[in-house]
C-alpha cells in the first residue's frame, strides 16, 4: 500500500482503494482493524544510546583530554600518586556525567510521550479528537489553522490553504 503513488489517483479512486467515506470516515471497528494491521502512526524509534557509548563520549571534552595528558605526563615523570588521583577524578567525572546524560535522555523521552498531539478526525460520521499515534490509512483528518499535519495524506477540501514547510526544509 505504501508503494502506491497516491498523488496520481483521483479522489474517488483514493476513497475506493482505502474503503472510506469522506463524510462518514471509518468506523471504530475498521480503525481498530487497520491499527492492528498497519501499526501506530509513529516514526521508527532509533536505538537508544548505551551507557558505555555515553561514557566514552565524555572523553571528547577538551578539558578531559588535557587531564588525561597531564596524568600520562605525571606517570612518565614518576609522580604515580598524582597520575592515579587525576585518573580517578577523570573516571569518576566521566561516570557521573554519563549517568546524568542518561537520566536527561530518559526524562526527555518521557516528556515526548506525554506531549503527543491530538488530531481531529471523522469516525462513525462524527468529528472527534484522537491521539495522532492512532491515525490509520483511510482516516479523514480535519486540519485547522496552526495544526501540524500528523501524517501523509491527501487534501480533500480546503479554503485559502497555505503551508509552512520550514520544519521540513530547515528554512526560517
Amino acid at each position: 500500500m505504501k508503494d502506491l503513488k497516491w498523488h496520481t489517483f483521483d479522489l474517488s479512486d483514493v476513497f475506493n482503494v482505502l474503503k472510506t467515506d469522506p463524510r462518514c470516515g471509518l468506523s471504530d471497528e475498521e480503525a481498530s482493524r487497520r491499527l492492528s494491521l498497519f501499526g501506530k502512526n509513529e516514526l521508527p524509534k532509533g536505538r537508544g544510546k548505551t551507557f558505555f557509548s555515553v561514557f566514552l563520549s565524555q572523553f571528547k571534552d577538551f578539558l578531559i583530554v588535557v587531564l588525561l595528558v597531564s596524568a600520562v605526563v605525571s606517570a612518565f615523570l614518576g609522580e604515580m600518586t598524582d597520575a592515579f588521583v587525576i585518573m580517578i577524578v577523570v573516571l569518576l567525572n566521566s561516570f557521573l556525567g554519563a549517568i546524568q546524560e542518561m537520566k536527561a535522555e530518559k526524562s526527555l523521552k518521557a516528556l515526548k510521550e506525554l506531549s503527543t498531539p491530538l488530531t481531529k478526525v471523522i469516525r462513525n460520521s462524527e468529528m472527534m479528537e484522537i491521539d495522532s499515534r492512532y491515525l490509520v490509512p483511510g482516516d479523514i483528518v480535519i486540519l485547522e489553522p496552526g495544526n501540524y499535519v500528523p501524517a501523509d495524506g491527501r487534501v480533500v477540501e480546503s479554503f485559502d490553504l497555505t503551508v509552512n514547510e520550514s520544519a521540513l526544509t530547515g528554512e526560517s
